[in-house]
């Protein structure tokens, strides 16, 4: 697993996260494309957005939701 730094920069009243071409390759993003941010217990993993996983994910979180009770259950 490789380790790179990206630069964060003032964007009018926000920040942004500055991708080297490498890194856009990489992740096959470029100008106007969304990035999904998911947070793990070392901070926050960046990936080019996939709607099929965002959908996965929301559906998951509904689930979870309306079953909370259960799985609360379940995990003693």
């Amino acid at each position: 697993m490789a380790v790179v730094q990206a630069k964060v920069m003032q964007v009018g009243n926000s920040l942004g996260i500055v991708l080297t071409k490498e890194m856009q390759d990489k992740m096959n993003v470029g100008k106007g494309d969304t990035l999904m941010l998911v947070e793990t217990d070392c901070g926050y993993s960046i990936s080019a957005f996939n709607p099929e996983i965002a959908e996965e994910v929301a559906l998951a979180r509904d689930v979870s939701k309306q079953y909370r009770h259960t799985l609360r259950e379940l995990a003693k």
